[in-house]
């Protein structure tokens, strides 16, 4: 996780340590117990750091451009609490942790989604708050729905179906909410646009790249576990695929959010707001260009 799902016939490989006998309902393709007694998936686990690393990076960003709307900080936060839960489950493979990292997979998605919806100022303040009202009653509900069905049934594809839908509904309002920009604001889109799109790419190429490696790990474990034991240490971490997918959704999820940011702050007027590059190319930044105290 986050974002992940396997049905890996195999089981856990490895041997049992301090946490016992697996509880989760899903197994990965990185063999348990193998690096440290005392972590269940040491690299699975200790991955999840990247994307703590980036969501405070973010959350220094929105400080440091004065994004004061709640929403990107919850953005950013839930995140967090998305690693957090995947290092728990991970670290152990219990399936309480399972639950603290899947569910707020949830919670996450909706939040983006509504910033996704709420990007472009209301024509009056009644309007807005009953949009407001609405679509936090909306997706509240089906955080709720989601998570009663789920810890009913324990399905994972219920889980995964779930959070499809708030993936592909954010990788398809994106473009268009970018297309909405340039229509709305058309002299600012000149200079802003190709950025935009960009970024857009970046978000939605990462997540590409990560569910490819995540398809491998989870469809060719047999021939990974063959590879890292012929390699071993360390060498045999660079076909940690699940790994790689937590490195390439990080970037997806900070992409994300990062493009929410920046299309609010332009829709609200803040020209001061600019979007660079750093790393070559690797990370993008949102900076303003006025100086403050």
């Amino acid at each position: 996780m986050p974002g992940g799902y396997s049905y890996w016939p195999g089981g856990p490989a490895g041997r049992e340590g301090f946490w016992g006998p697996t509880t989760s309902t899903l197994d990965w393709c990185e063999e348990n117990y193998v690096i440290s007694n005392y972590v269940a998936e040491f690299w699975n686990s200790s991955s999840n750091l990247i994307f703590i690393g980036l969501a405070l990076f973010g959350i220094k960003t929105l400080n440091d451009i004065h994004a004061t709307e709640t929403r990107h900080y919850l953005s950013f936060w839930s995140l967090i609490v998305v690693a957090i839960g995947s290092m728990l489950f991970h670290g152990t493979m219990w399936y309480n942790a399972q639950m603290m990292d899947e569910l707020p997979m949830i919670y996450n998605g909706c939040i983006m989604l509504y910033s996704g919806l709420q990007l472009f100022p209301s024509s009056s303040s009644a309007t807005s708050s009953k949009k407001r009202v609405i679509l936090s009653l909306l997706f509240t509900s089906y955080s709720a729905a989601v998570t009663g069905i789920y810890l009913s049934y324990k399905d994972p594809h219920f889980l995964a179906a779930s959070h499809g839908i708030l993936t592909g509904s954010l990788a398809l309002l994106l473009p268009f909410q970018i297309a909405n920009f340039s229509k709305r604001y058309v002299e600012l889109s000149a200079t802003r646009a190709n950025g935009l799109w960009r970024l857009y790419t970046y978000t939605i190429g990462s997540y590409l790249v990560g569910f490819g490696v995540w398809s491998i790990d989870n469809n060719f474990c047999n021939v990974l576990r063959e590879i890292r034991a012929n390699l071993g240490t360390p060498l045999g971490f660079l076909f940690e695929f699940h790994v790689w997918w937590h490195l390439f959704a990080a970037m997806g999820g900070y992409g994300c959010i990062t493009c929410l940011v920046y299309l609010r702050m332009l829709a609200l007027g803040r020209k001061d707001v600019v979007l660079s590059w750093k790393w070559q190319g690797a990370l993008p930044l949102l900076e303003s260009t006025l100086k403050r105290d």
